[in-house]
């Protein structure tokens, strides 16, 4: 009942901002998104961490999949909001690597990391999206096999199940992000990063 309620949060967080898209210029899309969304957020990721830490098995497995889900709500803000675009310097520049792959100017094995402006371009085409668009699905597909994976590595490593719902609530924090070198946006060298977990999986 209780992760009923965090499922039930998130979901109108998601509504409310999606009832208050951008309009304008935004310095933060985090600023911008109103206040009832955040206070869903934070009930959610209550209910989350509790759960994944007290409880075992099915339930546990649930409290983590709420507190994924969260995170990657905030993540997909931009798209929630109707946000055109997001980012400036290297994200403006993927998003002309992109638009040169469209338009066959560029190649995507011309690049070093051309998994996002290629999942951009499938979208581009095939669902027939905008290019920015495309890139922002793009970030947010990227980066939901780190929460998925980081508690099925210490799964598959430690076998301790407390183990496995501290690491959940640690990828939460989505601590390769430090807006120093790396960046929650689009963001090729940050957004490979998220990809590491599953290599690690595969691994072990």
């Amino acid at each position: 009942m209780t992760v009923a309620v965090g499922f039930l949060a998130v979901a109108i967080g998601l509504l409310v901002a999606r009832a208050n898209p951008a309009t304008a210029y935004e310095a933060s899309v985090y600023v911008g998104t109103p206040t009832v969304t955040w206070a869903g957020f934070a009930l959610a990721l209550a209910i989350a961490v509790g759960t994944t830490l007290v409880c075992r098995g099915r339930q546990q497995g649930v409290g983590i999949g709420l507190g994924a889900l969260t995170v990657t709500a905030i993540v997909s803000l931009p798209l929630v909001r109707n946000y055109r675009f997001a980012g400036m310097g290297d994200a403006l520049t993927h998003l002309g690597l992109t638009r040169d792959i469209v338009a066959g100017a560029t190649q995507p094995h011309e690049l070093f990391y051309p998994g996002l402006h290629a999942i951009a371009t499938v979208f581009h085409f095939v669902g027939g999206i905008s290019i920015e668009r495309g890139l922002l699905i793009g970030m947010v597909v990227l980066f939901v096999p780190f929460v998925v994976f980081v508690p099925l590595v210490v799964r598959g490593m430690a076998g301790s199940e407390l183990a496995v719902g501290i690491a959940a609530i640690v990828s939460w924090m989505v601590l390769p992000v430090n807006n120093i070198a790396t960046h929650m946006a689009v963001h090729t060298n940050s957004n490979a990063l998220f990809l590491v977990p599953p290599a690690v999986f595969a691994l072990v």
